[in-house]
């Protein structure tokens, strides 16, 4: 079957541009790069040939002899997370109206994958580096970016102090909060339910945190913890069986996040037991409000979409030496539903 572009063709050159236009390849690069004096007639001569040719211009290449970029590179998780993208929905609404554009790069929580992506990101010269927090870096990544020339941002983790500037939640208040509130609801017989820790810093931290403050009010907790399970609804019903099997007792039950406290919650309610009465469901993020019909899960909520609203604004600041301070710190908030 032929395609309907027909046969594949060769790029098109600056050469083929200029010779369209009849100006020179020195006057189209001038023209693109922005520099030198070119009449507006001329530029919109070569910009009609652009157009009737369908010739882009290499940006990148372009950065990288002017030593100047409109690319932020920005590392997350997972593109399929809907918490990060909400973030990158924030960060776009600030870069792209000042001309900056977005590279998505993925470390799926893999030390070593987020070096070869940042490593490659900086062969192209970004105007800044965004990171995110809660990624046990190698050591040989702060060594890299040392000697970058780009300011580094992380957001999501304002715990942990390590590059120019810090957004987003303290994740070791987001634990308080959850013991804070179980506790005043007067539950004993508490669990945590969670996956993938010992990849993820920051949602070890919000684990350590929330039994470290339920230990300060005499409560010891039950754990079920599968490292080799994806943060996911069916993943919170797996373990929600496998916790209940074992502890019978328990009556309520804090999860890694809202998707997770979701397939608990339908474990439950297959078992013919109730939130909150049999058993208290919290969750973590904030993701699932809007999509919630019936019931209304208690959980801790996180201004995303500001998080990247913000980190794009504090970008802006240091890519103009105008940045001050290290770290700004997001509210969090408490929605109590009806599953606890």
């Amino acid at each position: 079957m032929t395609s309907s572009f027909g046969t594949r063709k060769r790029n098109t050159t600056q050469a083929d541009v200029a010779k369209h236009a009849g100006v020179s390849i020195m006057t189209v690069s001038r023209a693109l790069s922005g520099s030198g004096n070119i009449s507006p007639d001329t530029k919109e001569r070569i910009n009609n040939s652009m157009e009737e040719l369908g010739y882009v211009y290499n940006t990148v290449a372009g950065s990288l002899r002017n030593q100047s970029s409109s690319m932020v590179a920005v590392v997350i998780p997972s593109v399929n997370d809907l918490v990060f993208g909400e973030i990158l929905s924030g960060v776009n609404s600030v870069l792209r109206p000042k001309g900056y554009f977005t590279t998505i790069g993925e470390s799926f929580f893999d030390p070593e994958e987020e070096f070869k992506v940042i490593k490659s990101m900086l062969a192209m010269q970004p105007a800044g580096i965004i990171l995110t927090g809660g990624i046990h870096h190698k050591p040989e990544l702060f060594d890299l970016l040392k000697k970058r020339s780009c300011p580094i941002l992380q957001m999501w983790d304002t715990d942990n102090l390590n590059f120019d500037y810090h957004v987003g939640p303290s994740q070791r208040e987001v634990g308080q909060i959850v013991a804070d509130h179980l506790i005043e609801k007067k539950y004993e017989y508490i669990a945590y339910i969670g996956a993938e820790l010992s990849i993820d810093g920051c949602a070890d931290q919000r684990f350590q945190s929330f039994r470290s403050r339920l230990s300060e009010a005499g409560i010891s907790i039950e754990t079920e913890v599968d490292e080799n399970l994806p943060r996911q609804p069916e993943s919170g019903k797996i373990l929600t069986e496998r916790l209940l099997a074992r502890s019978p007792h328990v009556n309520a039950i804090h999860y890694l996040n809202d998707p997770m406290a979701l397939g608990g919650l339908s474990y439950l309610f297959d078992k013919g037991l109730s939130a909150p009465k049999d058993v208290a469901v919290v969750g973590f993020n904030g993701s699932t409000q809007k999509f919630s019909i019936r019931t209304r899960l208690t959980t801790v909520d996180v201004p995303k979409y500001e998080i990247g609203k913000v980190s794009g604004e504090k970008l802006l600041a240091l890519l103009n030496d105008e940045g001050e301070g290290q770290f700004y710190r997001s509210e969090l908030r408490l929605i109590v539903g009806d599953t606890s």
